[in-house]
């Protein structure tokens, strides 16, 4: 009896001990399946962060490559053909390597974002420059006179002119055709009543032989807004605009400043 007493205790002991180790690898599966769940949903979500991440990193570089044509500010590279930010392998890859993988996109698009804003700074400052770069009729009208040398209209031979004449009906807007500055609005020899604009960037226009001045020295005034009117003042043989542009304080052509 005695052995069989202990036989059974021994039994039970072996049960309780395989029970126990049972339950403890139950726990062990349960929270191996639980730690692989979080896991899959991280994977998951970095794999979502990933691919939205190359999306806008493919849209960047495609605004800036854009920018750069638009401001013709193309570098050497900028002809070869934007390669994609890379996308992650269709694989399943562990926490550790997608989270390099962002971190290295989220480098790149950084830097491509530097780059974009950089070129913005270019775009304003190249925006900026041609509104001050003159660009437009000064009157609706027709050139009259050329620049150089021409008869003069008055006898005596020939005479340099250093503007373009344009001819309109009296009292008609005259524009300015840049943003600018007026330096001089009066009367001058020759020129009867004119305005002189400076515009930056080393331009500046000359309108002369106005019938009235709308404008004061040391006013800023915007391209297209009207800075006098068709005259015929000074020395003049009818209604006209006498038109000059001054680059880098020399008088040239303003015919290539018409559109």
């Amino acid at each position: 009896m005695a052995m069989v007493a202990v036989a059974c205790l021994a039994a039970v002991l072996w049960l309780g001990y395989d029970y126990a180790n049972l339950r403890k690898t139950v726990q062990e599966v349960v929270q191996l399946r639980a730690a692989n769940a979080r896991q899959a949903r991280q994977i998951r979500a970095l794999s979502q962060q990933a691919a939205d991440l190359d999306k806008e990193l493919a849209a960047v570089a495609e605004v800036e490559a854009k920018l750069r044509q638009e401001t013709r500010l193309l570098s050497p590279e900028a002809g070869k053909k934007q390669e994609s930010p890379g996308g992650l392998p269709n694989r399943t890859l562990s926490v550790e390597v997608l989270s390099r993988s962002l971190k290295m996109q989220s480098e790149r698009a950084g830097v491509l974002r530097r780059s974009l804003t950089g070129l913005v700074d270019d775009v304003e400052r190249y925006q900026k420059k041609m509104a001050h770069r003159p660009n437009m009729w000064p009157v609706n009208g027709r050139i009259t006179s050329s620049f150089g040398s021409r008869r003069s209209p008055f006898g005596g031979g020939y005479e340099v002119h250093e503007g373009i004449d344009i001819a309109a009906p009296y009292g008609s807007p005259v524009r300015a055709t840049a943003d600018g500055r007026v330096v001089f609005a009066g009367w001058r020899s020759g020129y009867g009543r004119l305005v002189i604009l400076d515009h930056g960037y080393g331009y500046r226009t000359a309108y002369g032989h106005n019938s009235r001045i709308q404008v004061r020295v040391g006013q800023e005034v915007k391209g297209n807004s009207v800075i006098a009117y068709v005259g015929s003042t000074g020395r003049s043989t009818g209604p006209h605009v006498h038109y000059e542009v001054w680059f880098q304080g020399k008088k040239v052509n303003p015919v290539p400043y018409l559109p």
